[in-house]
C-alpha cells in the first residue's frame, strides 16, 4: 500500500519512470499474493501513468485489467474507478459512444452501491460527451441533474462549474437563457468565452 501512495506521488510530481517502476512492483506483489484489490489499485495506476502520456489504447487495456479484478475482489470503490477511468479514456480518444455507455454503467453501479462520491464527476463528463456529441438540450439536462445534487450533497463550490457549462449547452441547444445564466457568474477566462460564443451565435461579432 506505502509502495502505491509512494508511486502515486511520483506521478503527481511528475516522474513517471518512477511511478511507473514503483507500481510494477505492486503488480507483481498483487499477482503474487492474489490481492484481488490491490492488483485493481496496481493497474489503475499504470493506466493513468499511460494516460498522463498520452496512450489512450494501453491506458484502456489497463483499466479494463482493473474493472475485471475489482469485480472478483468485490471492490465497489475500485470499480467506480476502473469504470470512469475508462470512460475518460474513450473521450480523450474520441469513442464519445462508448464513452456515454461507460459513464451510464458507472452511474448504474454507483447507483446499487450507494457510493456517491464520484457521482458529480461522472455527471460532469458525461454532459461534456454529450455536448461534443451536438445533443445540447441532453447536455443542459444532464447538468440542471448536476446542479440540483449540488444542492442535495451541499456542494456549493461546484455550481459555478455546472452553470456555466449548462449555459454553454444552451447557447447551441434550444432551452434556457444563456447570457442571463453567464452574466451572473464570475467572469473568468472559461465564462467570458463563453460569452463571446453567445453573442457572436446571436450574431453580435463586435461584442
Amino acid at each position: 500500500e506505502i509502495e502505491l501512495e509512494s508511486a502515486k506521488l511520483a506521478r503527481a510530481l511528475g516522474n513517471e519512470k518512477l511511478a511507473l517502476e514503483r507500481t510494477k512492483r505492486v503488480l507483481l506483489h498483487a499477482q503474487g499474493t492474489g490481492n484481488r484489490r490491490l492488483l485493481s489499485s496496481a493497474n489503475i495506476e499504470i493506466g493513468l501513468i499511460m494516460l498522463n502520456s498520452e496512450k489512450c489504447e494501453e491506458a484502456m487495456e489497463y483499466f479494463i485489467i482493473a474493472r475485471d479484478a475489482a469485480e472478483q475482489s468485490g471492490s465497489s470503490f475500485e470499480m467506480i474507478r476502473a469504470l470512469t477511468y475508462e470512460a475518460l479514456s474513450h473521450f480523450i480518444f474520441g469513442n464519445l459512444s462508448k464513452a456515454i455507455r461507460q459513464i451510464d454503467a458507472a452511474l448504474a453501479f454507483i447507483e446499487r452501491a450507494t457510493r456517491r462520491e464520484w457521482q458529480m464527476y461522472l455527471l460532469f463528463l458525461k454532459g461534456r460527451v454529450q455536448f461534443e456529441l451536438g445533443i445540447y438540450d441532453q447536455a443542459t439536462a444532464t447538468f440542471q441533474t448536476a446542479l440540483s445534487l449540488c444542492d442535495i450533497y451541499s456542494h456549493k463550490e461546484r455550481k459555478k462549474l455546472f452553470y456555466a457549462w449548462m449555459a454553454r449547452a444552451q447557447i447551441y441547444g434550444s432551452e434556457g437563457e444563456p447570457l442571463k445564466v453567464l452574466r451572473n457568474l464570475v467572469k473568468d477566462s472559461e465564462v467570458l468565452f463563453f460569452m463571446s460564443e453567445a453573442y457572436l451565435l446571436a450574431g453580435d461579432a463586435e461584442r
